[in-house]
């Protein structure tokens, strides 16, 4: 009769020098290449300067990866892109194999996908006014939920007048966007030094809210606006106010210049170096101020440009 040997489990070191020798798969990262970017949601992130996207790809460089997780919408079949276009576009630039992730739960469609978008981007500090109206624009013309307009409103510290003339500023941009995307940015986007000699730029930072607003109400009525001729008339604008005085500074002028000048403060890296210096709770109320003073501009702006 043949004997049968019993082959021993390893134990202790052994068992552990097994365990390590297997491929380890982290599950919270993934390869650039496997996250699919649609262009209806780079459409709702607030774009970056040329000056800050090169800033944050430096910053990238220098720590060899990227920290703050990519958010997702996995819908079985892609996983979409919907907060951190711009750490991804980086990490593939610089030709990183992995990047961290995490999936957004509970969107069920490309709609749901866009107001979690939409509240993401409108808890940050770097958006301008201009596009704090698109998103709160978009969110009521993508439906509100189980929220009255006047609920969703509140939600976000506004009057239900200024979410409807949100809404109207949506609809323009987006009809702006179809047309001339790089138009969209340029209107959205924070002045930058390397576009101050572009006519086309000039020409837009003509274009305030109102403008914005009058456009989206035409559009809601249904009338079919000729962006070429709507842009004639800002340059109609600038030969007409050319031999005109200046005009004084309105309280809008003032709020907008002080809120920028708080936004360019909390994004400073002087600003960052010496908060560094404070203690963990001067920091905290430091950030908190920051915070509020900024919230309190923003919604006496918005109050200014209504009336």
């Amino acid at each position: 009769m043949a004997r049968v040997v019993k082959r021993k489990e390893p134990t202790g070191n052994a068992k552990r020098t097994l365990a390590d020798a297997l491929p380890k798969i982290d599950k919270t990262k993934i390869p650039p290449t496997a996250l699919t970017t649609l262009r209806v949601f780079e459409d709702f992130i607030h774009p970056l300067s040329d000056t800050e996207f090169n800033n944050l790809k430096q910053a990238i460089k220098k720590d060899g990866e990227v920290f703050d997780p990519i958010k997702v919408w996995n819908t079985g079949d892609e996983k979409y892109v919907i907060d951190g276009h711009h750490r991804l576009k980086i990490a593939k630039e610089l030709g990183m194999n992995l990047v961290p992730f995490r999936e957004i739960t509970d969107l069920n469609d490309r709609d749901d996908a866009l107001r979690w978008m939409a509240d993401n981007q409108l808890g940050r500090r770097n958006i301008t006014p201009l596009m704090a109206s698109f998103l709160r624009g978009m969110r009521l013309a993508k439906g509100q939920g189980q929220k009255t307009t006047q609920q969703l409103a509140e939600s976000m510290g506004v009057s239900k007048r200024t979410l409807e003339v949100d809404r109207n500023i949506y609809q323009a941009l987006e009809y702006i966007g179809k047309a001339q995307r790089e138009w969209k940015e340029l209107l959205i986007m924070p002045q930058d030094e390397n576009k101050s000699e572009d006519p086309v730029y000039e020409n837009l930072l003509k274009v305030k809210k109102g403008d914005l607003q009058k456009l989206g109400v035409r559009l809601s009525n249904g009338e079919q606006v000729n962006l070429q001729d709507w842009m004639a008339e800002f340059g109609d604008k600038e030969s007409t106010n050319a031999t005109e005085e200046p005009r004084e500074k309105t309280i809008a002028d003032i709020l907008s210049t002080k809120f920028k000048a708080y936004s360019k403060l909390s994004t400073s890296k002087k600003f960052a170096r010496q908060l560094n210096a404070c203690s963990s709770e001067e920091k905290e109320d430091i950030k908190v101020m920051l915070r509020e003073q900024m919230a309190e501009i923003r919604s006496l702006l918005n109050r200014v440009e209504n009336r």
